[in-house]
């Protein structure tokens, strides 16, 4: 059975906006190195759990987020979570 669309929808986002946050977080150069990307798994997850629902289309707005908020090259991550999707 599956959530009603606003459920579905509001945990969604909080998922991605928390899993951004976590990418953003400040950590020594030590721990760092050992981050994982978390908001590639949460872009995997949502992409296996519910296919009709999230696509090649949020992949890549979620990957231009991660672009725009980590400064860098943007559309790099936005490419590689719609490949990945």
């Amino acid at each position: 059975m599956r959530p009603s669309s606003s459920i579905f929808y509001s945990f969604l986002a909080f998922t991605l906006f928390a899993s951004l946050l976590i990418s953003i977080l400040p950590l020594p150069r030590a721990v760092a190195v050992y981050r994982p990307e978390l908001l590639c798994l949460m872009c995997i997850y949502w992409v296996l759990y519910a296919p009709d629902r999230i696509g090649v289309g949020m992949a890549w707005c979620i990957g231009f987020m991660a672009d725009v908020l980590e400064g860098g090259v943007w559309g790099g991550h936005a490419i590689a979570f719609a490949i990945l999707a």
